[in-house]
């Protein structure tokens, strides 16, 4: 699978130029998926400026554990689209303390927090979006602050 260099070569449209009048669906089969982790693929949606993925969908075959890792470009926010999400926290798998998550759900993942995941019982596919985490609803920063074992530091200006 072919890793994109550069992330907007080829790309033909812009949204703002009004070619578009109408909704897309975008067909993912016709889409250039990036091998992750050994055992996984990724579909970038969208890149930031520096070619990062900024919306993806991450494919996992039943039976794949992606193995213990933590990304550095920043939150994320995980959705679970289809299958059945088996999550650990930590720099070892364990299947003991996994936690399983549904379609609809939503987890969010800090930077650098290690985590490993799994498609145990079916194929998985999830959907992240990377983002400013000073970008989330105040409903969530109250969940957050509610969490025993999360520090919330805010950026000095």
């Amino acid at each position: 699978m072919p890793l994109l260099n550069d992330p907007m070569e080829g790309f033909a449209i812009s949204i703002e130029n009004n070619l578009m009048k109408k909704c897309l669906k975008i067909e993912k089969d016709q889409l250039p998926k990036m091998a992750v982790f050994e055992n996984a693929e990724m579909i970038p949606l969208a890149f930031t400026a520096d070619g990062v993925p900024a919306v993806f969908q991450l494919l996992v075959e039943k039976g794949i554990e992606v193995p213990p890792h933590a990304t550095e470009s920043g939150t994320r926010l995980i959705s679970v689209v289809s299958g059945t999400l088996y999550w650990g926290n930590g720099e070892s798998i364990d299947p003991d303390k996994e936690e399983l998550y549904t379609p609809g759900d939503v987890l969010l993942v800090p930077p650098k927090a290690m985590h490993w995941l799994a498609a145990r019982k079916g194929d998985l596919i999830l959907q992240g979006t990377l983002l400013d985490s000073n970008s989330l609803v105040p409903e969530i920063h109250a969940q957050l602050q509610r969490k025993k074992d999360i520090i919330i530091t805010r950026p000095t200006k």
